[in-house]
């Protein structure tokens, strides 16, 4: 070992101090994330967020769980959004949807893992992301819950409970929407043990969503016309008509004609008809709408647009009521009553979901997976077969999230990642990471923080750096989307998190602003964003930025359609992208921060700091001051360097990949491999005279300082050590 002069001790690394840390907010009493000039603060200063999901439950429980959240630390982390989060609050078989598990401090139930994770967040500087979800069907029993005249007979509301699952529900029942408030109230007055706090008043969690992923606006409009549902919407739909045109005469007036038999005084307009489209499955189980490219007369595209009217109407309807009577559970100016609210997060390329959703939304929730391995897409005469190589072509997050950025509004995304295997996924971060800063955005949260049923037994951090990481398989495909043990991936994510909250890097300074209008959204033909429209978002959202805004009752702005780039692409804030010769790279050169994420050359000549001797053609690499400052005037920078690892033993036969995305990938996968990680780490020597006198602490994956050395010239990482990352601080400590 060169140069050693001291380990830091285990004691210190295991007291969770987040070494490398950007900035740590302190979490204060009486201080709460709010919303000022359409971005998250905190204490008054901008808030940005990159975190991690912890999905369904929380995964470790007592000394394992503190291990967890140090971990999480180290990573860089300083946000937790919780996703599919119902077990998390609710006792198993409640009788009614109203019930939250009592609290028993200590007692290891999910509830107390999920209390205890806050006041360990809150010791960390760690924010949550919390959500209203329940993902189960009413009860029942919540019939007798709330005294309302619905015209629902019991038996209709327990068909209609059967029917259908909460979200769709409370949109369309009004017994459903107070019994779901009982529910956010007895939620918001949980008193935690470990901080004393009611959830409602709880600095640590920065924002809430009512919905994971919610497209009940689509639902309500497609789902077939059949059992008490379908009686129950053309019941309410009717009831929609009446309040627009007061009479059938008025009605007809707007439609131009009625079908035989409909009135408005019986109640008996049908909801109809729909276009002859289907839903598809896309990367991550999101879905996309596909038209029938049905052409429609005067008469039913009238009737469609109403129809596309009193979804909207339902969805926001129900989110305004609900934003607003939580926020009456806590005083003026504290938690509920302040931080920002959305009502779902997106996804896909449902236009109807994003709009409906923004319409009511304190911020914009923004989530998609990037899916490399495409066997069906790639030749296979390709070098690169199967796998798209996304440096090696304009820069675009896929489903199209980068085009959805919301005039005045927090642009966050809630779940991003990359499916294993991909020996290029190291670029991912950095490309999420630039996006966000192009578009300003105020957080990342990548998915999924750690499953203890894929990974057992994780004691120590050495079982992180020893167990095999978790691969598709056809039970759960998305096994390989769990990165706690990751160490490659983490690195790369912890380089590109750094660079992204730290930089002082310029964001478009002038989106240009497009108005989608009701010619776009209601259209019932084309749900998702058209191609027409696509292309020229997309250009502009990569060449000068774009915001959106949504009007029902308006018409769509005209837009120009850039040209197309061609590479290299430049920013001029010191980010750059190049794609030729399918040797693509992202770039940043920046006083605060180097970065490149791609194939590397036989050198990187930054601005001051000079790369070289690469063993590798491929990878990630990050320079970055954590204050924000210079490089030379920084007083703590972090170096990370990332290429690609696999299980020992891991073998895929892609002949058999015959479903679509992550469930093929599980079909492919012929073993999922074994322990030890082979992992393919980067050699570099790196050149930076103005850290000369400065101490570089190498850090492994299982948070131990294992080498120190004074930088006195150039410096070697050699791919024989176990770098995770790298912290350059002053010398003479």
């Amino acid at each position: 070992m060169r140069n050693l002069k001291w380990i830091l001790p285990a004691a210190l690394l295991c007291a969770g101090l987040g070494l490398g840390a950007v900035e740590p907010v302190a979490i204060r009493d009486g201080v709460y994330v709010k919303i000022r000039n359409g971005h998250f603060t905190y204490g008054g200063e901008r808030l940005k967020l990159w975190g991690v999901n912890f999905c369904s439950s929380v995964k470790r429980g007592g000394e394992d769980l503190k291990r967890d959240f140090d971990r999480i630390a180290f990573m860089n982390f300083n946000g937790i959004r919780t996703n599919l989060s119902g077990p998390m609050f609710r006792p198993r078989n409640p009788e009614t949807s109203d019930t939250i598990q009592a609290p028993v401090k200590g007692d290891d139930s999910q509830l107390d893992r999920l209390d205890c994770s806050i006041a360990l967040g809150r010791e960390r500087g760690i924010f949550f992301w919390l959500e209203f979800h329940q993902y189960n069907h009413f009860q029942p029993r919540d019939y007798d819950l709330v005294k309302i005249e619905d015209g629902v007979s019991r038996q209709e509301w327990e068909a209609l409970a059967r029917e259908c699952i909460l979200p769709v529900l409370v949109y369309l029942s009004p017994r459903a929407e107070e019994v779901f408030k009982r529910y956010a109230f007895n939620l918001l007055n949980h008193v935690n043990p470990y901080t004393g706090r009611r959830y409602a008043e709880e600095e640590a969690i920065a924002c809430w969503q009512i919905f994971n992923e919610n497209s009940a606006a689509s639902q309500i409009l497609t789902r077939p016309d059949t059992g008490v549902f379908g009686r129950y919407r053309q019941r309410r739909w009717n009831e929609f008509l009446r309040r627009r045109y007061r009479s059938d005469a008025a009605l007809k007036r707007a439609w131009g004609a009625l079908s035989a038999g409909e009135s408005l005084e019986k109640g008996t307009v049908k909801f109809g008809p729909l276009p002859e489209g289907k839903e598809i499955v896309d990367a991550g189980y999101q879905y996309s709408y596909v038209s029938g490219r049905e052409d429609a007369d005067a008469v039913t595209a009238l009737r469609r647009r109403d129809m596309m009217r009193f979804c909207y109407e339902l969805y926001a309807g129900f989110n305004r009521r609900f934003t607003d009577y939580i926020r009456t559970l806590a005083p003026e100016g504290v938690g509920i009553n302040v931080v920002p609210i959305t009502s779902t997060c997106r996804y896909g390329n449902d236009l109807m979901m994003y709009a409906a959703a923004d319409l009511v939304s304190d911020f914009t929730a923004l989530g998609s997976y990037s899916f490399a391995a495409r066997p069906w897409e790639v030749p296979r005469d390709d070098p690169f077969y199967p796998w798209v190589v996304r440096v090696n072509a304009p820069p675009l997050i896929e489903n199209p999230i980068d085009c959805f950025r919301t005039a005045g509004k927090p642009y966050l995304i809630y779940e991003v990642n990359d499916y294993r295997p991909n020996p290029y996924r190291v670029e991912f971060p950095m490309r999420v990471a630039i996006n966000s800063i192009l578009r300003d955005g105020d957080g990342v949260f990548w998915f999924n923080w750690d499953d203890s049923g894929y990974l057992p037994d994780m004691h120590s951090d050495e079982d992180y750096a020893q167990r095999a990481m978790p691969m598709a398989n056809p039970a759960y495909p998305n096994a390989s989307l769990i990165m706690c043990n990751d160490e490659v991936l983490l690195a790369a994510i912890k380089g590109a998190g750094e660079l992204f909250r730290s930089t002082k890097a310029a964001p478009f300074a002038r989106p240009v602003r497009v108005k989608l209008g009701g010619d776009v959204l209601l259209d019932m033909n084309n749900r998702n964003l058209p191609e027409r429209l696509f292309t020229p978002l997309w250009r502009h959202a990569w060449n000068g930025g774009v915001e959106l805004t949504y009007d029902l009752e308006g018409k769509s702005s005209v837009m120009p359609v850039p040209a197309q780039w061609k590479p290299p692409l430049d920013w001029r804030n010191g980010i750059s992208a190049d794609w030729r010769n399918r040797r693509g790279f992202y770039r940043v050169d920046r006083p605060e921060a180097k970065g490149w994420a791609g194939f590397l050359p036989e050198e990187i000549r930054f601005d001051g700091v000079r790369f070289s001797g690469f063993n590798r053609e491929y990878a990630f690499l990050s320079l970055t001051a954590l204050d924000g400052k210079p490089l030379a005037e920084s007083r703590e920078i972090t170096l990370a360097l990332a290429c690609d690892s696999g299980n020992t033993g891991f073998r895929v036969d892609w002949e058999k990949f015959r479903k679509p995305w992550s469930d093929g990938l599980a079909e492919a996968i012929v073993d999922s491999g074994h322990a030890p990680v082979i992992i393919k780490r980067v050699g570099a020597t790196i050149d930076a005279p103005a850290l000369r006198g400065r101490v570089l602490e190498k850090y492994d994956f299982t948070r131990k300082c294992y080498e120190t050395q004074t930088l006195a010239g150039p410096f070697t990482i050699s791919p024989e050590e176990p770098f995770f990352f790298g912290r350059i601080v002053p010398g003479g400590k």
